[in-house]
Order: C-alpha cells, then structure tokens, then sequence
C-alpha cells in the first residue's frame, strides 16, 4: 500500500511525540488533505517539543521522499523556530542582565538567530534519527491513519508496540 505523505506527517508526529514523553491523545487526517496530532507536551522540555514539532516533515522524507511536501511543515517550522529563538533569548536575556544590558542589539540578535538555527538543525537530525530507528511503527501508525482516517491514543500505543489497533 502506498502511504500518503500527510498520513506520514502526523503518524510522525505522534511517534515523536510518544517515544519523546509526550501523551498522544489523537490523531487526524482530514478530506481537505490537512491534519492534525492531539497531544498533551507537559513535562516535556522545549528542545523536546522542537523534535515533536519538526517530526512531520522529517517522516516524510523518510518514508515518501518523493512525495514530501514542504507546505505541509511550513507552519511547523514557524512554530518551532519561535520555539528555538525563545530558548536562546531566555538564556542571552539572562547574561545581558548579569553585563547590566537591557536590550540586545542588531549584532546580538544576529547571534541569537544563528543559536536558534542550530538548535533547530539539532532537532531535525535527533528526530530523524529517531525515526529511521523506528520506522516499522512509523508505517504501521501512518498505515491505520490512511485506512481509518483517526487513531486514538491508545491506538497509538499499541500500534507503537507491535500489537493492533485495539478495537
């Protein structure tokens, strides 16, 4: 069977997001060719969040390479480069503080941008590497996402562990 890139999208997305801590509650593609992945990050960290974040559009290239979309992680990588520049800025906040600055100037952010976009590229390499490590689950996930069109948490679970959908 071949497996639709935003089915791959969000079942990355949800293995990410399980095997990183954070609780998948459910998961959706929709007719409109959109999707989205439930889940509940508390207690998880920012950087791990970034990982969860940048998982759809990592899974893609790795199971539909050729089919990977780039829109479908635009708004992803929106959202986990604001992530990113606030770890940095909370942290560089707190050393301008200690130099008695108040506010960084255009050097400094330059610089900020710069550490953000590592911890970005970070992210996307851990996650990647996460997901080739286990790409069985990832087919089996995106598989029941295609045929079903949601998966629930438990689902998820299960699938993640081997076992089939619980009915």
């Amino acid at each position: 069977m071949r497996l639709d890139p935003m089915c791959v999208h969000e079942a990355s997305h949800a293995l990410a997001g399980h095997l990183l801590g954070a609780r998948v509650l459910r998961v959706e593609v929709f007719a409109s060719g959109h999707g989205r992945t439930n889940s509940s990050s508390r207690g998880v960290s920012r950087l791990t969040r970034i990982k969860i974040i940048l998982a759809g559009h990592q899974g893609e290239k790795l199971l539909v390479p050729l089919d990977a979309d780039p829109s479908h992680a635009a708004k992803d990588i929106e959202k986990a480069c604001g992530i990113a520049l606030g770890i940095v800025r909370t942290g560089e906040m707190a050393r301008l503080a200690a130099r008695g600055l108040d506010e960084p100037d255009e050097k400094m952010l330059r610089h900020y941008e710069a550490r953000a976009e590592k911890l970005i590229l970070l992210a996307e390499s851990d996650v990647a590497a996460l997901l080739a490590a286990n790409r069985p689950a990832l087919e089996r996930l995106a598989a029941k996402l295609r045929t079903d069109g949601k998966v629930g948490g438990r689902a998820v679970k299960a699938l993640i562990a081997g076992a089939g959908a619980p009915e």
